[in-house]
């Protein structure tokens, strides 16, 4: 069964006019998900037919990415939906994809031979992709243009990916502290490095998806620094916040300091994945922006404070 409303796809290219030099040379180009399956094949397929000497160079990336390479000048060509509203890109179509509606042979609608309406979808439990997906806002868009809404029951790729990113490991390591809790225990001093690693790599992983993005370059400098401020303010904040409250709860020394550290610290060690879930399709480096001048202004300021304490304890 199909459904009348029809995604447009459309091939996207920078302002600037690319060529190839002669027989030979490379043309890059990146397309959304959802089109890999059916397209990259044929595409190569034909591509290489026509002009044996020339490497194409196909990769996977979302809508927002494949536009900041374009303008970046890392791609020479993109295939995404609809048209771009970024300045710079012009776009041409392609084709229209078709959309189809998936149900069981017990629903009234499998017996249907004609297209179907968003009506005849009106009262039917849909499960759908999640709203940071491209597909699932076209399918709103078209539902909200015949002033409806679709009956959502179940949103995928969200869940399923905070499940697996963050609840599966949780759940393994519980598993593995059985067998190897010991193990680890006597090894602590020099396992505890990994941990840190991992941080490291997940702040470094952040920042490098921000640069692949073009993040660093669209966000002014004077945002970058009204950050900085804004969280430097915050932080500091909320650290006389925390000690006030400890006080007047008559808290030991030792707690007030823990309660300081524990009541500012916000990490990327789960923040990053999560976003990169919940935010799969959108671009996620300007997304977490905030949250990444977080972590650098709250590390810097509580280094400096864990070194006054280490002074004082001397």
């Amino acid at each position: 069964m199909r459904v009348p409303h029809t995604p447009s796809i459309r091939g996207w290219r920078c302002g600037s006019s690319w060529r190839v030099n002669g027989p030979r040379g490379q043309v890059r180009v990146s397309a959304i998900p959802t089109i890999t399956a059916y397209l990259t094949g044929p595409l190569v397929h034909r591509f290489q037919r026509s002009y044996p000497g020339i490497t194409l160079s196909i990769t996977e990336a979302t809508q927002s990415q494949i536009e900041a390479a374009l303008l970046s000048d890392r791609i020479d060509l993109g295939i995404g939906f609809g048209g771009s509203r970024t300045s710079g890109i012009s776009s041409s179509h392609l084709f229209v994809e078709k959309l189809g509606v998936i149900v069981s042979s017990a629903n009234p609608l499998a017996r249907r031979d004609s297209t179907l309406t968003v009506h005849d979808l009106a009262h039917e439990r849909l499960a759908l992709l999640s709203r940071d997906f491209a597909t699932r806002m076209r399918i709103d868009d078209y539902f909200a243009e015949q002033s409806m809404a679709p009956h959502v029951t179940l949103e995928g790729a969200a869940a399923l990916g905070i499940g697996l990113q963050l609840f599966l490991p949780f759940v393994l390591g519980q598993i593995l502290r059985r067998l190897i809790g010991d193990w680890v225990a006597r090894h602590g001093s020099a396992l505890r490095y990994v941990g840190r690693e991992s941080v490291v790599l997940i702040v470094y992983s952040a920042f490098s998806a921000d640069e692949r993005d073009g993040v660093w370059h669209s966000v002014p400098s004077t945002a970058l620094l009204q950050l900085v401020l804004l969280f430097t303010v915050l932080v500091t904040a909320m650290l006389w916040l925390t000690r006030f409250t400890a006080d007047l709860m008559r808290f030991e020394r030792a707690d007030v300091r823990a309660i300081r550290f524990c009541g500012t610290k916000k990490a990327l060690v789960t923040g990053l994945p999560m976003a990169a879930v919940l935010f799969a399709g959108q671009p996620v480096g300007q997304i977490i922006l905030p949250l990444m001048v977080f972590h650098q202004v709250q590390l810097t300021m509580c280094a400096w404070l864990a070194n006054r304490y280490r002074h004082r304890v001397a």
